[in-house]
């Protein structure tokens, strides 16, 4: 009886809850029954209205999933965070994740260097305990061939490692601009604002140099040296200006083609291939009076007509196949990586392994699409550092833009930590028609002399290959794509 008087006089709600038959607290305030005493389990009439109060104001998202009888967060009671502050972040955390990797690399570089600079200390020893007679000064030359690259620092020291050794001329730090205008540029992207071409290059760490809006027109610093930077990548190696007898072939031919006698101006290519010294200029004369027709316009044709036409009599005559130099059919995909497809390319092999050295983007003059420069980048970017990972210690690979009847020709080379130099060397132009052909006389000497740097590259990798390179910890691949 005591027990369940006490329940009839308990005001707690669970009593409520039982006493009017409902499986959860009946939380309406119930008319209180004389003096109440405060307990663990039991709310006075007054805190209870508190409480209920407190809920009613409660301006937390889970408030309004009860109190409209959601079963998740009511989210639209709320304000997001805005899609651009999510994307800063994101961006902002790839770019942690990259310098993450790039320094687990320097780290790794360095302790493999160490291992090799040990195995050759031991040989050397083993050789000159066999061979006293040897001399201590090649031994010297030796270690130090294999190890053209000592960090000053301690590996623990991340920053310093990524910075060192620093791309220096006469005195001017240019890794330094080079890596400021960098930064510049990363803050553009992370509030959207809109890149220049350079300025996305820029941020794979590909700085182009020698050209119209490059990053001498972003760097005022830069424009004192740019006569030395000319020098510095020896853009005039192996250019060779047409001598007077390719000179005068050239002429005959254009004359007679644009007199409308293209059968002359064959006969003219045709009675030249036999002679040495100017068999590279009567195969591509031949070939261009042969596919050059008054009866069509070059300007209205795509792009797989276009190279043929206008483009492949240059490739065969300077670019033949060879066991140096093989060529690769049209969008062929990059070796190592299958998902970018340049217009053309050349590769060789060495050791049993396929290289990409040369690759060729085209756009036809029809094409209302932009240049594809930034394309261009990405891929020598990553061919370049595919030579670095096989064991190349100074590679450089090149490249050529054909955009309408203009082309450019890039070298690429990775100077220093990080640092991406992207040098248009030479510009020359394809014949717009017949009566175009004059402008052979430097677009073939423009060829020949990538012709002879690509050779010369292929060579130096092939002789000088390791099975580690130096600047193994140099390199960095894109963090932007060419649809970006």
């Amino acid at each position: 009886m005591e027990r369940a008087k006490s329940v009839e006089t308990d005001p707690s709600p669970e009593h409520y809850t039982r006493k009017e038959g409902l499986s959860t607290p009946f939380k309406k305030t119930m008319p209180s029954k004389g003096p109440q005493t405060l307990t663990k389990n039991s709310l006075t009439s007054k805190a209870y209205q508190s409480r209920q109060e407190c809920d009613e104001t409660d301006p937390s998202p889970e408030h309004y999933t009860r109190k409209e009888g959601l079963s998740t967060l009511f989210k639209k009671t709320m304000p997001s965070k805005e899609p651009q502050t999510l994307n800063k972040l994101k961006r902002h955390m790839e770019h942690e994740i990259l310098q993450t990797q790039t320094v687990m690399t320097t780290r790794l570089n360095k302790r493999l260097r160490q291992e090799a600079e040990e195995d050759a200390i031991n040989k050397d020893e083993n050789s000159q305990s066999s061979q006293p007679s040897q001399s201590t000064e090649s031994s010297q030359e030796s270690q130090s061939s294999q190890t053209p690259y000592v960090s000053e620092s301690d590996s623990s020291q991340d920053n310093n490692d990524l910075l060192k050794p620093m791309w220096i001329i006469d005195g001017n730090n240019l890794s330094r601009l080079l890596i400021e205008f960098r930064s510049q540029c990363y803050r553009k992207s992370l509030f959207e604002e809109t890149l220049a071409v350079t300025e996305k290059m820029a941020l794979n760490h590909v700085y182009l140099l020698n050209q119209s809006n490059d990053c001498f027109a972003y760097c005022s610093d830069l424009n004192s040296m740019k006569s030395k930077l000319i020098e510095y990548f020896e853009i005039n190696k192996f250019y060779r200006k047409a001598s007077d007898e390719e000179t005068k072939l050239v002429n005959d031919v254009a004359y007679s083609k644009a007199n409308g006698t293209a059968m002359e101006a064959k006969n003219l290519a045709i009675g030249q291939l036999t002679n040495v010294e100017l068999e590279v200029y009567a195969t591509a004369l031949f070939n261009l009076t042969t596919n050059y027709d008054n009866s069509f316009d070059l300007g209205t044709v795509d792009e797989s007509l276009f190279i043929d036409l206008a483009l492949n009599p240059f490739i065969k005559a300077v670019l033949p196949i060879s066991h140096k130099l093989q060529r690769s059919g049209h969008f062929t995909p990059l070796e190592g990586d299958s998902d970018l497809r340049p217009d053309m390319k050349f590769y060789s092999a060495i050791d049993g392994v396929r290289f990409d050295c040369l690759l060729l983007e085209v756009k036809c003059p029809r094409s209302t699409c932009k240049d594809d420069l930034y394309k261009l980048s990405v891929e020598m970017q990553l061919i370049l550092n595919r030579f670095i990972e096989h064991g190349a210690n100074s590679p450089a690979v090149y490249g050529v833009l054909v955009y309408g009847f203009s082309c450019s020709i890039y070298k690429m080379n990775l100077v220093a930590p990080k640092v991406y130099t992207m040098v248009k060397i030479r510009m020359c132009f394809l014949p717009r028609c017949s009566e175009d052909f004059h402008v052979v006389i430097n677009t073939l000497s423009s060829f020949l002399q990538l012709r002879d740097l690509v050779c010369e590259q292929i060579q130096l990798i092939a002789e000088n290959k390791h099975k580690i390179s130096d600047i193994l910890g140099w390199v960095c691949n894109p963090i932007m794509d060419i649809e970006q």
